[in-house]
C-alpha cells in the first residue's frame, strides 16, 4: 500500500481531470503535465484504493468504475474546500481575484455594457479579463479550464460543463426585405463554429436560397459595418442592426438563448459568486 502522502492535491485534481474529459492524454494536456504522470497518479490511487477506478477501452477512453466515482465526488469536495480556503486567505493579503470571462461575437456588442456596469463595485478587488471568440472555441476553452466563465449562443453538447440558460436573442433578416433580393445580393456570413453561421446555414437551407456571392467575415462587427453602408445582407441579432438598416422578422427557429458555460470544478467561492452575479446581470 502506499504512504498517505501519496495522495495530495495534485493526485486528487488529476482524477477530476481524467473523469471529466474522459481519457488520459486530454487530462495530461489540460493539467500541462505527460501523459505517464497521469498514468501513475491514477495507479497510486488505484493501489492505495485496492480497486480500479476507471474502465479503459479503445481509442484511449476510459470510464469510471464506481469506486472511481465515489472517489471523485469526495476528491471534488477536497479541491473545492482547499480553492476557497486560499481564496479566503487572498482577500485577507488584498491579492485581487483572476477571472477570465469569454464571450461570442454577439453577447461581446450586446451584453458586455451591462455586465461591466453591474460589476463595477467587484472590480477592485478583481483581475477581470474578457476576451471574445466564437462559440466552439469558448467551449473548449471552458473544458479546458482556461477561463471561469463564457457565454455563447448555442448549446454545447457535451457533459465537461455546465450549461445555464440566460436571456433570448432574436435573430433578423438585416439588408433584405425579400428573397428575392436576399438571392441576387452578397451574403455576409460568420466564419463556422460561431453560433450565428449556424442559423445562417439553417437560413439559406429552409429558404432553398443559394446566395450568388458570399463573404465569410469573422466578427459581427465587420458585417454591421459593411451592412451599415448599404452593402449586402445577412442574418445577425436584432439587438446588433445598425440604424437605418432594414431588417426582415425571422421564425421562432430563430430566437435563440444565450448559455453559460462554466467548469464544473476549479472554481474557488469568489469565481462562483462571480458566476452567479453574471447570471443574474442576464436575466434581468
Amino acid at each position: 500500500m502506499g504512504a498517505p502522502d501519496d495522495v495530495n492535491l495534485e493526485v486528487l485534481s488529476t482524477l477530476i481531470a481524467v473523469f471529466e474529459t474522459g481519457q488520459f492524454t486530454a487530462a495530461a494536456a489540460e493539467l500541462r503535465i505527460s501523459q505517464p504522470t497521469v498514468s501513475k497518479r491514477i495507479a497510486t490511487l488505484e493501489h492505495m484504493m485496492g480497486v480500479p477506478l476507471f474502465t479503459r477501452h479503445v481509442a484511449g477512453d476510459v470510464v469510471a468504475t464506481h469506486a472511481g466515482r465515489q472517489v471523485y465526488d469526495a476528491a471534488v469536495s477536497i479541491c473545492a474546500t482547499w480553492s476557497d480556503l486560499m481564496s479566503t486567505a487572498s482577500r485577507g493579503l488584498l491579492t485581487p481575484t483572476s477571472f477570465t470571462l469569454l464571450l461570442s461575437h454577439t453577447a461581446s456588442s450586446t451584453l458586455l455594457p451591462g455586465i461591466v456596469e453591474g460589476l463595477q463595485p467587484e472590480f477592485p478587488s478583481m483581475d477581470f479579463r474578457v476576451r471574445t471568440m466564437n462559440s466552439d472555441s469558448i467551449a473548449q476553452a471552458i473544458i479546458g479550464k482556461q477561463a471561469q466563465m463564457g457565454i455563447v449562443e448555442k448549446t454545447i453538447d457535451t457533459d465537461s460543463v455546465d450549461l445555464t440558460a440566460l436571456r433570448e436573442d432574436r435573430l433578423t433578416l438585416a439588408g433584405c426585405l425579400d428573397l428575392e433580393y436576399a438571392r441576387d445580393t452578397v451574403w455576409l456570413v460568420r466564419e463556422p463554429g460561431s453560433g450565428v453561421r449556424y442559423y445562417t446555414d439553417l437560413f439559406l437551407r429552409i429558404s432553398g436560397l443559394h446566395p450568388r456571392a458570399t463573404i465569410e467575415l469573422d466578427s459581427n462587427e465587420k458585417i454591421c459595418a459593411v451592412l451599415a453602408e448599404g452593402i449586402g445582407c445577412s442574418v445577425i441579432s436584432q439587438d446588433s442592426v445598425p440604424p437605418g438598416v432594414p431588417t426582415s422578422g425571422l421564425g421562432s427557429e430563430f430566437v435563440r438563448h444565450f448559455y453559460a458555460l462554466t467548469p464544473k470544478t476549479g472554481l474557488n467561492s469568489t469565481q462562483k459568486l462571480l458566476s452567479r452575479t453574471i447570471m443574474g446581470l442576464l436575466r434581468r
